[in-house]
């Protein structure tokens, strides 16, 4: 084996939080779930999500939430479903659309993720309007500097890709024998790559500011 992919013997372990495309599944969809929207059940318990990442939440999803929580029924103590309250009116993830339910799932995880983390996300874009990507990838990097928790995400997004700094686009493209990987990337230039229609660019080189 090569030298460089030998690993120290005592390094520091790093928590880490993989979320796959099931994410996306409605509540009703997931195991376990279906019964507690079919039964007459009442809430037991209940953690609410702080005002910090409550806000968040209202300005990636474009409306305004006076409060988040998970609870626990009186059918079932270990499945938390997560309930809203906006102007008055409460409703939980079974009444959600895909786009608000996931992300809700998703702040959630976040809630007292420890430093350093490692997070994997798949298809990040996945039921979100564009601006309310954007505005996920603007709490991403929030996270990211505040926490010091590294992310990795994929994405077929240009939205999702345009909020990245180049330094952290890398678009991978499978060949005939292998995979090309490229870095530093433009939206442009990773669309032409997965679409048939072409998206030219034009780079200008000027010799100072005022030009």
């Amino acid at each position: 084996r090569e030298k460089r992919w030998r690993f120290p013997e005592k390094r520091p372990k790093r928590n880490i939080i993989l979320q796959d495309v099931s994410r996306t599944l409605p509540l009703e969809a997931t195991v376990g779930y279906a019964k507690i929207a079919n039964r007459n059940a009442k809430e037991d318990s209940s953690d609410k999500l702080d005002m910090e990442l409550t806000t968040f939440y209202s300005s990636i999803m474009g409306k305004k939430y006076d409060s988040a929580k998970f609870s626990t029924s009186t059918y079932d103590a270990l499945r938390q479903v997560g309930v809203v309250d906006t102007s008055g009116i409460q409703y939980s993830q079974f009444h959600q659309g895909a786009g608000e339910d996931a992300t809700l799932d998703l702040l959630k995880l976040f809630h007292n993720i420890p430093d350093t983390s490692l997070v994997l996300i798949d298809e990040v874009e996945a039921s979100l309007h564009p601006r309310s990507q954007r505005r996920l990838i603007h709490f991403l990097l929030w996270l990211a500097r505040t926490k010091s928790i590294q992310i990795i995400l994929t994405t077929h997004s240009p939205y999702i890709l345009e909020e990245l700094p180049m330094e952290a686009r890398i678009f991978i493209e499978r060949t005939s024998n292998n995979l090309d990987v490229s870095y530093g990337v433009t939206s442009n230039f990773a669309l032409n790559r997965m679409d048939d229609i072409d998206k030219p660019e034009v780079f200008l080189f000027v010799e100072d500011e005022e030009a």
